[in-house]
């Protein structure tokens, strides 16, 4: 305990006393902090450029948050990732600590945001005020990062780049782990340098806990951990690299405990690794975020119909932990069969992880910018910075031989999107160390031209112009029509129905294939009282997706309402023919069964939504069940 305890003080409350002096053979310098390669600032005149940055950082966001209250993104969306993790920090902030299943998603920015709920309450301003202080920090913590092996001015315009960097920004503002990840990863990448400059167990273990902590909220940070510790072990530093795996490990424990307990299920995180990789790698896959052919794309959706598919081919029923192997294998089975097509899909991942192309999937950065003018403002981009971090990366090398972490992380992170999918999430960690090479890039310009190295700088200037040309190439092409359907969902949960209306009427119109759009506008006019225009939607989303297991189950409700029992039925089992355990299907087809006097099918079907949920009342009322299946069923 000493040992972590006397590393948590010197990575970080030591590191900020260096910020005044540094001592070097007894004499003392008055230098904002140690320099490599000799940009020697005045102490006072560098504490007052870092404070300037991160105030204008903090700045940024507090005001994206406050002017995104007024728009209609405030409050999370149902099915997206935003609704996921605010209801289950609502769920934990309410004392439902543990949980009774498996971990869907990565549990640790779900127990932050539970942790602020216990605290402040469901204030979602407050939640995003305090995501803009630790994005702040992080913004501190790149500049530690950068001063450390490249020198103050470099770390200056690092922290500068990433104060001012739009998806930052935007990311500080949503309820997703983005941010905390970013924090956790800037952390853990400053102790673990630190670690190694020192070389003492108590930081490699502080190291360890924050890095673990990250897997928590972003599972690529394994990757880093497991190319760090075989580099370590590489460099006969065996010891270091088994504390540092150990550490993890031991961060990591904890959860795949608990999952066995509540669910007898070993998942070592989350369950939801399968699907994503088979989203990234079929037969179909484009390198981002589209979910195979039948599935909702929202993650509650995503996560129930990967369950009912993964059941329905295997003719069991599965465990989680065998839900997300199923996709996996077939994943891995596309591999296989086709090479080729693999090879050119992850070269194409690639491509997309250094494009300047933003891949949002939750918010629309352009179509937020619209509600938010801090958005507006000439924030950097990743196309501006990826080509400096390009010429910070060659330039750089020499003077952190030892010492490679900040390229260990980006092939991390670029191997995590290339197993699955690009997306400006995914990416975003990255950034981190973009930002300190793109900030030695400017420094190393500054100097070169101070110094008259003009043919450098020609050359440089070349190459940044040809990796810029790269960057921007039109690889891949978003679709507005899911921003704008997004949007206009946005506008209906505020009571925006017309706006409402018209966006959902212009996706269609955008695009004429757009089952999700037709099924937002049934289910719109359903709200309104208009159940003719409804069906009539409903049926438009069955054309273009025969599957649309939602629609058909609101079109049954529909046909039920009005008192057309045998098509109600022959919605509800159309819809069960697609997923067999759609609760909502099974219990209107087994109301709609007695309404019919076919009460033999209404057993069948009330004994069947017992299978699925043992407690429904109404299920054990009708079949004279205490609550199990009978024998055989």
């Amino acid at each position: 305990m000493e040992d972590i305890a006397e590393g948590f003080c010197s990575s970080f409350a030591m590191e900020v006393v260096d910020l005044y002096q540094e001592r070097k053979g007894g004499e003392e310098k008055t230098m904002f902090v140690r320099n490599k390669i000799g940009a020697n600032l005045n102490r006072n005149t560098t504490w007052l450029m870092l404070a300037f940055v991160l105030l204008l950082g903090f700045a940024l966001r507090a005001g994206y948050c406050f002017q995104i209250k007024a728009s209609p993104f405030f409050e999370p969306g149902a099915g997206v990732d935003q609704y996921l993790y605010d209801t289950w920090a609502q769920r934990i902030a309410g004392g439902d600590w543990v949980g009774h299943e498996v971990f869907w998603a990565a549990p640790g920015y779900p127990y932050f945001l539970g942790i602020i709920y216990s605290l402040f309450g469901r204030d979602l301003l407050w939640v995003r005020l305090i995501q803009a202080f630790l994005g702040t920090c992080s913004c501190f913590l790149i500049f530690l990062i950068a001063r450390q092996r490249l020198g103050a001015l470099p770390g200056l315009i690092a922290a500068f780049f990433a104060a001012t960097y739009q998806m930052f920004i935007f990311h500080d503002g949503m309820l997703v782990g983005s941010t905390l990840s970013v924090f956790l990863n800037s952390l853990g990448l400053y102790v673990l340098a630190t670690a190694l400059e020192k070389r003492q167990r108590g930081r490699f273990i502080l190291s360890g806990l924050i890095l673990g902590a990250a897997v928590l909220t972003g599972a690529s940070t394994i990757l880093f951990v497991l190319i760090v510790a075989v580099w370590l072990a590489w460099r006969r530093q065996v010891s270091f690299s088994l504390i540092l795996l150990a550490t993890v490990l031991l961060t990591i424990l904890p959860v795949t405990v608990r999952n066995y307990v509540v669910a007898d299920d070993l998942v070592p995180i989350a369950a939801h690794g399968g699907i994503n990789f088979y989203i990234g790698n079929n037969p179909s896959a484009s390198g981002v975020y589209e979910p195979p052919k039948l599935m909702l794309s929202s993650s509650i959706g995503l996560i129930q119909d990967s369950q009912t598919f993964a059941k329905k081919e295997t003719g069991r029923a599965l465990k989680p932990s065998e839900v997300s192997r199923y996709w996996f294998q077939k994943g891995l089975s596309f591999i296989k069969n086709d090479p080729w097509r693999y090879s050119t899909l992850t070269i194409r991942k690639a491509g997309l992880f250094m494009n300047a192309t933003e891949l949002t999937d939750i918010l629309n950065v352009d179509i937020t910018r619209q509600y938010c003018p801090v958005l507006r403002l000439p924030l950097v981009r990743f196309g501006w910075l990826f080509p400096l971090a390009m010429i910070g990366i060659f330039a750089s090398w020499p003077l952190l031989k030892g010492n490679r972490l900040l390229f260990f992380f980006l092939v991390a992170q670029l191997i995590s999107c290339c197993l699955y999918f690009v997306n400006a999430r995914y990416r975003l960690p990255s950034v981190i160390a973009f930002s300190v090479f793109a900030g030695y890039a400017v420094f190393w310009f500054i100097e070169n031209i101070s110094e008259r190295r003009f043919p450098r700088v020609i050359m440089a200037v070349l190459a940044g112009s040809a990796i810029s040309v790269i960057t921007y190439l039109p690889l891949h092409r978003q679709d507005n029509v899911v921003d704008i359907y997004n949007l206009a969902l946005a506008h209906q949960r505020k009571g925006g129905f017309k706006e409402a209306e018209r966006l959902l009427q212009e996706c269609v119109r955008l695009s004429p294939n757009f089952d999700d759009g037709y099924y937002a506008l049934g289910y719109l006019c359903w709200q309104r009282g208009r159940r003719e225009e409804a069906a009539l939607f409903y049926k438009k989303a069955l054309l273009k997706n025969p599957d649309f297991a939602e629609a058909r189950y609101n079109l049954g409700c529909l046909y039920s309402e009005d008192g057309e029992l045998d098509e109600a039925q022959r919605q509800f089992e159309m819809a069960l023919s697609v997923k067999p355990d759609h609760r909502g299907a099974l219990n209107n087809l087994s109301s709609v069964c007695a309404r019919r006097k076919d009460f033999e099918l209404a057993q069948q079907c009330w004994r069947k939504v017992l299978e699925f949920d043992p407690d429904n009342a109404m299920a054990r009322q009708e079949t004279g069940s205490s609550g199990k299946p009978p024998p055989g069923q």
